[in-house]
């Protein structure tokens, strides 16, 4: 109910937000293909819209069409990897049209991403583009959808920021493509994983592309420190809190290797069990009923004593990985 009530205000702020200011960025030739997926009903998204109070009192007015889009952006190792992410665009415009990125929160399975065009999708597909009539930018993220790499990298900021942005230039090359109208306003959103990638594409557009203006900003329910998030979801662990790390330590072990192997980061069976749990083939509910309830349970003693003292060789690195509040923002957050 929380997490549905929080959404909820991540919408109507960005909807707040979303009806005054500007942005133009030029094709970086990211496109591999656009591929259609169908149309969303007008009728579908007032069903959508009833049925998400405080979302219910939006009026529509467009129906969709929906596209996958597969792109080039960098893999954690620096090699060209290939994402996927879904577009969605509002139907027939009379006028040219903004563009919404919505940045997903955590998925455990490969294929319950936008692109998939599976229902959990449907009432930002709803609010953003049937009501408020917006282009939807949906990235997938690597390792998930279409992405030839094998397991996500999990809240790590650089490949999060890079293939978010490449999504983003991709679509506006299929834009440009199709002759479909676009305006210069440029909206940020995301909850969860995807609060933070808002926060770190939000950077990285304003160091590395600064001639791409950003309208404004909203992002939620995010990890933004890394010594407060530890402590917190260590301490006083939410019902996914164990799969969380479980799924952050795996995916960093992956890409970053900071440890000699997973024996120095998981208990036993754990070490050799979250390998196959986290294989994109299974969802949340049965990744939840494999973990303890307690993230404590499954972490060496020796890696947690290391982390919340801050003590360990790597602290600096990940600690430039998760605080990305030094910035100035450049647009209303």
């Amino acid at each position: 109910m929380r997490t549905r009530l929080l959404l909820k205000g991540l919408f109507l702020s960005l909807f707040f937000i979303a009806f005054t200011t500007h942005a133009t960025p030029t094709p970086q030739n990211k496109l591999i293909q656009a591929s259609y997926l169908g149309e969303f009903t007008e009728e579908t998204a007032a069903l959508v819209l009833k049925k998400s109070p405080p979302l219910d009192t939006l009026a529509v007015h467009y129906a969709l069409e929906l596209y996958r889009i597969e792109y080039r952006t960098p893999a954690p190792d620096g090699s060209e990897a290939v994402a996927s992410g879904l577009v969605v665009l509002p139907k027939n415009p009379e006028k040219p049209v903004g563009i919404v990125t919505y940045l997903h929160g955590t998925r455990f399975e490969r294929n319950d991403v936008p692109s998939r065009n599976n229902q959990k999708n449907y009432m930002y597909l709803a609010a953003f583009s049937s009501s408020g009539g917006y282009a939807a930018v949906m990235p997938d993220y690597l390792g998930l959808g279409d992405s030839n790499l094998n397991l996500h990298p999990y809240v790590q900021a650089e490949t999060l920021a890079s293939s978010s942005i490449d999504m983003l230039l991709a679509a506006k090359e299929f834009f440009k493509q199709s002759h479909y109208p676009i305006n210069e306003k440029l909206y940020l959103a995301g909850y969860s994983e995807g609060g933070f990638t808002t926060i770190v594409m939000f950077e990285k557009l304003i160091k590395d592309y600064p001639h791409i203006p950003i309208t404004a900003v909203a992002a939620g329910s995010a990890p933004y420190d890394w010594l407060e998030t530890m402590k917190f979801v260590m301490f006083k662990p939410g019902p996914r809190a164990t799969a969380y790390l479980a799924y952050f330590f795996y995916s960093l072990q992956t890409y970053k290797h900071y440890w000699a192997s997973m024996d120095e980061i998981f208990l036993p069976p754990f070490n050799t069990l979250i390998p196959q749990l986290f294989d994109g083939q299974h969802n949340t509910q049965e990744v939840l009923q494999a973990l303890p309830p307690h993230p404590l349970q499954i972490l060496q003693p020796n890696l947690i004593g290391s982390i919340i003292y801050g003590d360990d060789p790597h602290t600096e690195d990940l600690i430039m990985n998760f605080n990305h509040y030094y910035f100035i923002p450049t647009a209303p957050l």
